[in-house]
């Protein structure tokens, strides 16, 4: 099994180099660009991540936040209502909330039996009027509710909010019916902000590494401007912020660069577990000190004799110029809980070297001669972290 992932990862890949074609004119949207153009080619995974369009993922439901109404602020607004007919709640002064979730509850995976997975379902449904959160739902009196919202489980049992749409009564049938359920919920893109990106919306067991789509750079109003065009050069969509096309090029070059998250993708493809979130960031939120060291330096500064003022001035390079890719991925524990498992890729800039060279001369020059160059500058791989959420 690990085998196969190992020989589908080498497959994977996001983004290719860019090339410029020359064209007296090139129509995008209706709109004729003079000019050198750059054409990429972008994998399926490269295409869902820039995609304007709406995903689905799936949520479980796993009990409800409910906020009642004050009684007695009730009865007062009443009384005073023909007189101050727009009072309202003090800015800032909001009724508190209760979550009721079944402090017992506990996911697990299904059975691969499939006979012994339905009889278990059948059990459950048996015992469903019991459940002590469908119970106290059941008791929620409508015109005693401000509001009611969802409570899902992310793996690890991480509990949040999931907002709903609709009257109070559409609400409390809504979770009625779907306790302890998959629900599908619409997301706007796979992007949400912040350099983090929903990866539930994309199916990698459907991924073939000989597709690919054509993404278009070129220039319009003194401005770089991004599309991706149909077989036909008909448009697909037009890319709004051109950062998200510079995530493309980070997520390639740090599969190119560590194996670990080559081989975690390898098995997204393969079933072995799921991808959940991706994440970009700037730096690590932890800092690397002289008790902590990336290991690509480890064996030349024991080596050398470097002083505390020296090793700070390292260590103050190594936590600057850092480009960041984490990845989360759901797995399964000896128990069958679902985790959540972190792959961080962490590249550096070699520019950011050049004023501790003089310490680490062999570490520069292997890295000099491994850090090839592209449109993000030239970054080495400078550290490969890993670990499960238990």
């Amino acid at each position: 099994m690990k085998q196969r992932s190992t020989q589908q990862s080498k497959k994977m890949w996001v983004i290719s180099t860019g090339r410029y074609i020359d064209r007296d004119s090139y129509g995008i949207d209706g709109q004729v660009v003079s000019g050198p153009v750059s054409e990429y080619r972008i994998s399926d995974i490269g295409l869902y991540l820039i995609n304007p369009a709406p995903i689905k993922v799936t949520e479980k439901i796993i009990g409800y936040e409910v906020t009642h109404k004050d009684p007695d602020r009730g009865k007062l607004k009443d009384r005073i209502s023909g007189l101050l007919p727009f009072i309202k709640r003090p800015a800032g002064e909001k009724a508190s909330a209760k979550r009721v979730v079944d402090p017992d509850y506990e996911s697990t995976a299904p059975f691969k039996d499939k006979m012994l997975e339905s009889v278990f379902s059948d059990i459950a449904g048996l015992l469903r009027p019991y459940n002590p959160v469908l119970r106290q739902l059941n008791k929620e009196d409508e015109n005693e509710v401000e509001d009611i919202q969802a409570c899902c489980e992310h793996p690890g049992g991480h509990h949040y909010t999931l907002k709903l749409i609709g009257s109070i009564s559409e609400k409390l049938r809504f979770l009625e019916n779907n306790m302890y359920g998959p629900v599908e919920i619409g997301l706007n893109r796979a992007y949400m902000s912040n350099g983090v990106f929903e990866m539930r919306g994309f199916d990698f067991k459907t991924y073939n590494p000989g597709n690919s789509h054509r993404l278009i750079r070129y220039m319009a109003d003194n401005k770089a401007n991004y599309a991706v065009l149909n077989p036909d050069n008909s448009l697909k969509f037009n890319i709004t912020v051109d950062f998200q096309v510079k995530f493309l090029q980070m997520l390639q070059q740090a599969i190119e660069s560590d194996p670990k998250l080559l081989s975690v993708f390898g098995e997204c493809v393969t079933g072995e577990r799921q991808p959940f979130k991706l994440l970009f960031s700037k730096d690590l939120s932890a800092t690397y000190s002289d008790t902590h060291l990336p290991e690509i330096f480890r064996n030349e500064l024991e080596e050398a004799a470097i002083g505390k003022s020296q090793l700070l001035s390292i260590t103050d390079t190594l936590n600057r110029s850092q480009r960041v890719v984490s990845l989360h991925t759901i797995t399964r524990n000896a128990e069958g809980k679902a985790c959540i498992s972190t792959t961080i890729t962490v590249m550096h800039d070699l520019r950011a070297l050049e004023s501790i060279k003089a310490y680490l001369p062999e570490s520069y020059m292997e890295i000099k001669g491994n850090s090839p160059k592209t449109e993000l500058g030239k970054l080495y791989l400078l550290d490969s972290i890993s670990g499960t959420h238990v």
